[in-house]
């Protein structure tokens, strides 16, 4: 399994970009660019790929995770659970945070 297969739940992060194939696009395959929103799908894999709401209100299933998320994941993600297991979170929350999101 790849990083970048949008058909696992664990690889799909709200705020990656992705692009994602519209129900009314099944049959083309035309492909839609966003921002993950909402994560849809309940299961931890769907085969056409996990269903999201983009920012931009528009619905599909997660084709291609594109790749400049996953740098932020590595680097971004342990730092986070480093930080909320300190006693420092509230620093951090207040100074770093809102100037990253």
């Amino acid at each position: 399994m790849e990083e970048t297969d949008g058909k696992y739940r664990r690889n799909v992060n709200f705020g990656f970009e992705v692009t994602v194939v519209q129900k009314q696009h099944q049959k083309t395959g035309e492909l839609t660019q966003g921002t993950v929103k909402r994560i849809l799908t309940k299961s931890q894999h769907h085969p056409h790929g996990i269903k999201v709401m983009l920012t931009n209100g528009k619905v599909g299933r997660v084709k291609n995770i594109l790749l400049k998320n996953l740098n932020i994941h590595r680097v971004f993600w342990p730092f986070v659970f480093l930080i909320s297991n300190s006693k420092f979170f509230s620093y951090f929350e207040i100074s770093i945070f809102p100037k990253i999101f």
